[in-house]
């Protein structure tokens, strides 16, 4: 579409100025609105906001581990155990803010504009927007039940997500073993491309992380 001009247009029938005018700048808007996503594609998206839940999964699971054993334990036979405590529980944090910077790129063109991720979307930017508001309240008072309602918030997420998704990774599965055509998931939406049997391998579909 870059290379588009009004030549181009001429060329299929599209003749008169007002309307060349009209679609040039269409396409430049198309253009400007993908930019941003020129090396983005839904499955690296959705990967990258399973990842993160995973990351905070683990975590807050060491967190819940040293917890236990500050409560069996004497603290002062584990003096520094306040200050590591301190420290997974701002990981924790900063995994929520990447959580949130990951998913809210689902809500932004071009992925909004995709039927599919309709439900989807919807369903992570609710579920994020519970887990920011466990996160105030866990930077508040660092309490592990507050940190335990982050997990589950967000395994609750990364399980409704591996639903979701399975279903397109297991066709994208099917179709590479045939190595005639697949189905990509872009920002332009779900699209049957050709693909050459040299070339097969390197079209992978992205695990979903489960806990």
């Amino acid at each position: 579409m870059a290379t588009v001009s009004p030549s181009d247009l001429t060329l299929i029938g599209i003749e008169k100025i007002g309307h060349q005018i009209l679609l040039m700048g269409r396409i430049r808007h198309m253009l400007n609105e993908f930019s941003s996503f020129d090396n983005e594609n839904l499955q690296v998206l959705l990967f990258r906001v399973s990842r993160t839940i995973a990351y905070i999964v683990v975590t807050i699971e060491k967190m819940l581990k040293m917890y236990e054993r500050q409560q069996e334990k004497n603290s002062d036979t584990y003096p520094g155990i306040q200050n590591d405590f301190n420290d997974l529980a701002t990981q924790v944090i900063r995994g929520v803010l990447k959580l949130m910077t990951a998913v809210i790129h689902v809500a932004l063109p071009p992925f909004s504009s995709l039927p599919d991720m309709v439900v989807l979307r919807q369903f992570l930017l609710e579920r994020v927007m519970l887990t920011n508001r466990a996160a105030q309240l866990a930077i508040g008072s660092y309490n592990i039940n507050t940190f335990l309602e982050i997990r589950n918030q967000v395994k609750f997420a990364c399980f409704y997500l591996y639903i979701q998704a399975k279903g397109v990774f297991d066709r994208l599965e099917e179709v590479n073993q045939t190595c005639e055509d697949s189905i990509l998931l872009t920002p332009c939406g779900f699209e049957m491309v050709q693909i050459r049997k040299p070339d097969s391998d390197e079209f992978v579909s992205y695990p979903i992380l489960l806990y």
